[in-house]
């Protein structure tokens, strides 16, 4: 079923993906509407910077 992952399912990952996207995209699916596109644009390059700098920094420690 999974072949092209050798190690199968990484199930700590899956339910960390999880618990975090979905309140994410609830949240978002209650501001659609509600923000301007200049304040969604800044929202959305909000969240890539912090994801961003946290990735970096990751990387570098």
């Amino acid at each position: 079923m999974f072949g092209h992952l050798p190690g199968g399912v990484d199930w700590t990952l899956l339910a960390v993906g999880a618990l975090t996207s979905v309140p994410g995209a609830i949240l978002g699916a209650r501001l659609t509407g509600r923000l301007d596109e200049g304040q969604l644009l800044r929202a959305v390059g909000v969240v890539l910077l912090v994801a961003g700098t946290v990735t970096i920094l990751q990387g570098i420690l």
